[in-house]
């Protein structure tokens, strides 16, 4: 699924969650999501997200179905160890994004995460959508 020519951008959670409430940059977000992906800890991220501001998890769970959007659902040995997992500033899920990313056929990794900035030298390209 990674591989495939439609997939050439990589959600991390920001991202995701920006589209889901109508935050800043969730336009640039609408316009690349049918040429996107996003890794299941990401997914996992938006969902405690949306329950600790009030969504029930079924609401969360539909939101991001609708979207239809392939779901990478593993994450390798050889991933898991990379240098950028061990970097100050960023979350486990920013991480192991950051991490598959470089693995992947991605044109670039898609975040509202400022933090990410101080890493943009790390793998494919970042879309900061704010």
């Amino acid at each position: 699924m990674a591989n495939e020519p439609h997939a050439r951008y990589l959600l991390d959670a920001s991202a995701l969650l920006a589209l889901l409430r109508g935050e800043p940059g969730a336009d640039c977000v609408l316009s690349i999501v049918d040429n996107a992906i996003i890794h299941s800890v990401q997914i996992a991220e938006s969902i405690r997200k949306l329950c600790e501001i009030g969504v029930p998890a079924k609401e969360a769970r539909e939101s991001i179905d609708e979207l239809g959007l392939p779901i990478i659902e593993t994450l390798t040995a050889g991933q898991a160890y990379r240098p950028q997992q061990f970097r100050n500033g960023l979350s486990l899920g920013d991480s192991i994004c950051l991490s598959i990313a470089d693995d992947l056929n991605v044109r670039a990794v898609v975040t509202a995460d400022r933090a990410w900035r101080a890493h943009s030298s790390i793998g494919p390209d970042l879309l900061l959508i704010r």
